[in-house]
């Protein structure tokens, strides 16, 4: 794996969000430039991690605030040596 398959990972699926929420506030070219990958790259990595998630784009409101509280947590914690246990992944699957 190369060290920024995570960095395009995430870059697609903040693309794919920013877009769903309100498309057409930046250009392509723009996101291209500030995730620091080529155009023609970004646009058929939108298209993969649309394809990826089966076009469910959908997060529940109580999906989102978990996910919130673990970034935060994270984010707090990346600035120290030890970080506390992460918190279970398991809640954020749907049955």
């Amino acid at each position: 794996m190369k060290t920024y398959t995570v960095h395009r990972l995430l870059l697609s699926a903040f693309v794919v969000a920013c877009k769903y929420v309100e498309d057409g506030k930046f250009s392509m070219q723009a996101f291209a430039h500030v995730g620091g990958v080529g155009l023609n790259d970004l646009l058929t990595l939108e298209v993969s991690f649309i394809k990826l998630t089966c076009c469910n784009l959908y997060v529940s409101q109580e999906t989102f605030n978990m996910c919130k509280v673990l970034a935060l947590t994270i984010g707090k914690y990346s600035k120290q040596d030890v970080a506390p246990n992460p918190v279970s992944t398991s809640a954020l699957v749907s049955h």
